[in-house]
């Protein structure tokens, strides 16, 4: 079987390094998040992100390219909170 990337070895727990170039490559620190996803050929990781940095970085991405359609779109998304909860 011909490896399609850099091949390493489980070490006595089950583990892996996931080489630093890729770390880096990828932004990824000592204690983030990665989701271990089994797939019928093998093992996808995945940069897990939690929901809060995700809709952070949407909203700054948002920001930078339609700053009226964001901010109508923030009061749409507080009136529909404010009518599930009470606000104030």
């Amino acid at each position: 079987m011909q490896s399609e990337g850099i091949v390493r070895k489980l070490d006595e727990l089950g583990r892996i390094t996931i080489p630093k170039e890729i770390r880096d490559s990828l932004n990824l620190h000592e204690k983030d998040p990665v989701d271990i996803i089994p797939t019928d050929d093998g093992i996808l990781l995945k940069i897990s992100k939690d929901k809060e940095q995700v809709l952070k970085e949407l909203v700054l991405e948002a920001a930078n390219t339609d700053k009226e359609a964001l901010m109508s779109l923030l009061k749409d998304i507080f009136n529909d909170l404010g009518e599930r909860f009470e606000v104030g």
